[in-house]
């Protein structure tokens, strides 16, 4: 019985693949075939794949890609959601929000604390909870960049399978001193990666100061010349001008592999990097990740304050309806915790219950902005946030 619930399931997955590969063709023409394919054997083999259909076929779709992110040193599985794609002639039907509704009360039931995704659109999803939590720089260059130290002591090489765990190590020693909230680095993340940057034709630099290792990059040319995460590690006392020379001939060591090829565009810095010789005007910004709270409860377990903080807040979820209630959040240095208040308990904190909705609880532990009744000294919110996953 075992085997064919098994057989069963696994040719309900694979209708789903072919399915959503389909509409997926159809919706994003910009990608290419190798890429797909990547895609198929790589990331939709393990993910959750949501469909609406019409006589039998997918004519709306989201996926849910699991990731490990890290904040601060806790750990959590979330859901990247892509692929939302509804075929033009069903649209504005609501066929997105149930399949919404239905991958995020799935994630709830998991205990997921978020979902993040990168909008096509701001406005698409902010009447789904969603709020941005994140603007991703993005430098356009005409060719490749002459730094004004003449580069030099920075060089770049394209990575070998054998260092993926030097890499991972180093990846993630570096997010963790300048990062919030960021996807967990490790050797089974950069050997897919890997497979992901070979199917946009492009690779991964690792940048050497001499012979150390002090920065790494991700190329691609699927869509002109790209860079993105670009990291570079100065020395942790060194001053703020030195970091951007450093940044500077790193830009040149990278931008120099793709020669006289034409444009590049680099995204993604690492969090607060400045590159001396291009100036904030040169730089432009996009909204490049929405949150959105899925599991309360999982969420507090992320938060941490300097010294104890208890709050009594009245949360109203208009979508995940689970997470409304009156609850007391206990918050310190270990981390959140939440539970719900008896009657008792109401009647007696009533005068200091905070009503609040979960688009306000994003932005205040996020970071976008401070609220009446929360107090923000000592709080340690969930910011900067660095994701820049394709998939």
């Amino acid at each position: 019985m075992a085997d064919a619930a098994n057989a069963e399931d696994a040719a309900i997955m694979n209708r789903k693949y072919k399915e959503s590969r389909k509409l997926w063709e159809e919706v994003f023409q910009e990608d290419t075939p190798e890429f797909l394919d990547y895609y198929d054997q790589c990331v939709a083999d393990h993910n959750r794949i949501y469909g609406d259909e019409e006589k039998g076929e997918f004519v709306s779709m989201l996926h849910m890609n699991p990731y490990c992110v890290q904040a601060g040193k806790k750990t959590a599985q979330v859901s990247y959601i892509v692929a939302v794609a509804t075929k033009k002639e069903f649209r504005h039907q609501g066929r997105m929000r149930k399949l919404l509704k239905k991958a995020l009360t799935d994630s709830y039931e998991n205990e997921e604390p978020f979902a993040f995704l990168m909008p096509a659109s701001e406005a698409i999803y902010r009447p789904f909870g969603f709020r941005t939590v994140r603007w991703q720089d993005v430098i356009a260059l005409g060719g490749p960049f002459q730094s004004k130290q003449n580069g030099g002591e920075i060089s770049c090489r394209y990575a070998k399978k054998e260092q993926i765990p030097q890499l991972a190590a180093f990846s993630q020693q570096i997010l963790e001193r300048h990062c919030g909230v960021f996807t967990k680095r490790d050797t089974g993340y950069y050997e897919r990666i890997w497979k992901e940057q070979e199917a946009v034709n492009g690779g991964i630099l690792l940048l050497y100061h001499k012979e150390d290792l002090c920065g790494y990059c991700f190329t691609g040319q699927e869509d002109g010349n790209e860079i993105w995460e670009l990291v570079v590690e100065s020395r942790a006392e060194a001053p703020v001008s030195e970091k951007a020379r450093d940044y500077a001939k790193a830009v040149q060591a990278v931008t120099d592999v793709f020669g006289e090829s034409g444009p590049i565009k680099i995204r993604g810095l690492l969090p607060g990097a400045v590159v001396e010789g291009i100036s904030p005007k040169e730089i432009s910004w996009r909204p490049i990740t929405m949150v959105r709270i899925v599991n309360l409860a999982a969420f507090a377990q992320l938060l941490r304050a300097k010294e104890e903080i208890e709050l009594c807040l009245r949360v109203q979820d208009d979508l995940l309806e689970e997470n409304s209630g009156c609850y007391r959040l206990c918050i310190d240095r270990e981390g959140g915790r939440l539970t719900k208040l008896s009657d008792r308990e109401y009647e007696k904190k009533s005068e200091t219950i905070v009503p609040i909705t979960v688009e306000e609880l994003t932005d205040v532990f996020f970071g976008l902005h401070e609220m009446k009744g929360i107090p923000s000294s000592g709080l340690q919110i969930l910011h900067p946030v660095y994701f820049n996953e394709l998939v």
